[in-house]
């Protein structure tokens, strides 16, 4: 789960990673083999719980009730009878971050929320994938705040267009930079850099720097207080990395995250401290007349070594470099060494070997502090930064330009480069289903776009459930949704629109809910006749057709359900109710 309130005191996380559900899996093995995964956790008096996500089934353990303050009989059995307990204002967000975490490719996720008005930082891992890839069972644990205290989120991501001058965060941003509103949002770039305290911004020149042309750095590290929303000012780790430059050499795309630091005293001596023990910087110090070399805690602690499992030599280090980086690497201290011609710092990124055989991204940086009278370095003292997270933020960036901010449904980017590569490799039957939302300005305009954007968003969801994981769904913008279906004949298509038609049907059973109405339109090539970019207009005109046949009756449906609930005089003779583009 993923990321609600600020606070400036950062409280250690414990998350599930690689580490704990191993962890869970072998103690179910050699202390109760006799139990099924289900009872262990129901018994256990650790805060646990898993999600048997298919049947949406949840277990909780008897430690997470007890600090949840639940008897047996009233704890949640299902994921979904446990978001009614989160705020209202939350329970979109978590249930829009948990789906986009399912569809990740993230391994592990967290999620910080309010449970009956006890904060809650729950952190979980995939125990189980079906063949599909689909995590059928996650494993979590969960950290409630004591009294008087608060939790944060671990970290947040964000993506910098420039060309766009926006900044897109996601939720975990929103909840560190204290916003009212737990939710991902996009903010103008001149506004988000206002963001930071006026005393350090002029910190963000190093930033430009990076992102000027000819650049020979694509990553940016620094500490700077930031204004929150409530009022508050807390100081945050910034990491920044260059993704794409254009044809100048001009930062285009940024990726990075923000992180709770932890602030100590102030004075000169403390920013190293700062920058060496609270960032996870680890510090070395190469004495080349004797090749020993000084690994401090905060570097073998990053790469999970010893002392004695890490000796203190420099071929230690080069042993564990990456093959495919060693040239890149290795030569380039070797050469500063040897003469000053050389230069007398170095900056490198590379890949570096852990203690369980995985490789972290390393930002390397170094410097000559000594050369004897031929010139030959003979010491040199430097920082490991790990950035693997701005690595993966790669992924995560990905992730978040295919994706729709407000419904979690692929993007109208993603769906064109689905139908590159649907023009490239044909797949066979294919089917288009066009979809519009009836009455969506009417709903804006009397109850305001907040109800609008609910609408798409359960419309969205309900579109979703009804297609096949191989399916790309996408919203094009404003109200108009568009699916792909490889691999679908028409019958196939009409059992899916049926679905979605059904999912209608039973959601606007609730008369509590505003009406969500949609217009459909459907196209098949079954053999390749037509191709994709014909059959989605096709299949838009026959939604267009279905739109106009029901605009009227949607219209009188969604107006009585207004002036019922709401008590609003709705009139439908408005020029702006009138159109083909009234919705």
């Amino acid at each position: 789960m993923r990321r609600a309130c600020g606070g400036n005191r950062a409280v250690p996380a414990k998350g599930p990673g690689k580490t704990f559900v191993k962890r869970a899996e072998k103690e179910l093995m050699t202390t109760s083999p006799h139990l099924s995964l289900e009872t262990f956790i129901e018994e256990s008096d650790e805060p646990l719980w898993l999600w048997e996500v298919p049947s949406d089934r949840l277990y909780l353990s008897m430690g997470a009730k007890r600090r949840l303050g639940l008897s047996r009989a009233d704890a949640p059995a299902r994921m979904d009878d446990y978001l009614t307990h989160l705020p209202p204002a939350e329970q979109d967000a978590v249930r829009h971050a948990l789906e986009e975490s399912l569809s990740s490719r993230e391994q592990h996720f967290s999620l910080l929320h309010f449970f009956d008005r006890m904060q809650v930082l729950e952190h979980a891992g995939v125990l189980r994938r079906g063949e599909d890839g689909r995590p059928t069972h996650v494993l979590g644990n969960m950290e409630i705040a004591e009294k008087g205290k608060e939790l944060v989120p671990v970290a947040g991501y964000m993506a910098a267009f420039l060309p766009e001058g926006s900044i897109r965060f996601d939720r975990n941003c929103a909840i560190l930079l204290g916003r009212e509103r737990p939710a991902p949002f996009s903010a103008p770039l001149e506004e988000s850099l206002e963001l930071v305290h006026a005393n350090e911004r002029e910190r963000l020149a190093e930033l430009k720097l990076v992102c000027a042309p000819g650049s020979s750095r694509d990553q940016f590290e620094d500490i700077l207080l930031f204004h929150r929303e409530d009022g508050a000012c807390t100081r945050l780790k910034v990491s920044i990395s260059v993704l794409k430059r254009d044809h100048e050499g001009r930062a285009a795309l940024l990726a990075g995250n923000l992180q709770p630091a932890v602030c100590g005293a102030t004075g000169s001596g403390s920013l190293l401290t700062l920058a060496v023990h609270s960032t996870g910087d680890g510090l070395w110090d190469w004495d080349a007349t004797n090749d020993t070399v000084y690994y401090s805690p905060q570097y073998l602690s990053m790469l999970g070594y010893t002392e004695d499992t890490f000796p203190a030599t420099l071929e230690t280090w080069a042993r564990k470099i990456h093959p495919d980086d060693y040239a890149r690497t290795f030569p380039i201290q070797q050469a500063i060494v040897e003469s000053p011609r050389n230069g007398n710092s170095f900056e490198v990124t590379y890949r570096l070997k852990k203690a369980d055989g995985t490789w972290a991204w390393i930002l390397g940086r170094g410097h000559v502090t000594h050369r004897d009278e031929n010139g030959r370095a003979t010491r040199l003292i430097g920082m490991h930064t790990d950035i693997s997270t701005a690595q993966l933020g790669r992924e995560k960036l990905e992730d978040m330009v295919r994706r729709d901010i407000l419904t979690g449904l692929c993007s109208r980017a993603f769906l064109e480069m689905r139908l590159e590569e649907l023009n490239a490799r044909p797949v066979w039957p294919l089917s288009i289903i066009s979809c519009d939302v009836n009455g969506l300005k009417l709903i804006n305009d009397h109850l305001g776009h907040a109800a609008g954007d609910e609408v798409l968003v359960q419309g969205a969801t309900l579109l979703r459930r009804s297609m096949r994981l191989s399916d790309c769904v996408a919203r094009m913008g404003g109200d108009e949704f568009v699916a792909l279906l490889p691999g679908c004949s028409a019958a196939q298509a009409r059992r899916i629109a049926g679905d979605i038609v059904y999912g209608l049907e039973a959601c606007n059973s609730d008369e509590s809910r505003i009406p969500v109405l949609l217009s459909l339109g459907m196209a098949t090539s079954e053999n390749g006749d037509v191709p994709p970019g014909e059959l989605i207009k096709r299949a838009d005109r026959a939604m267009l057709e279905q739109k106009a046949k029901s605009r009227a009756a949607s219209h009188r449906h969604i107006k009585d359900w207004i002036e019922q609930r709401h008590h609003i005089a709705v009139s439908l003779e408005d020029i702006r109710y009138a159109g083909p583009c009234s919705g």
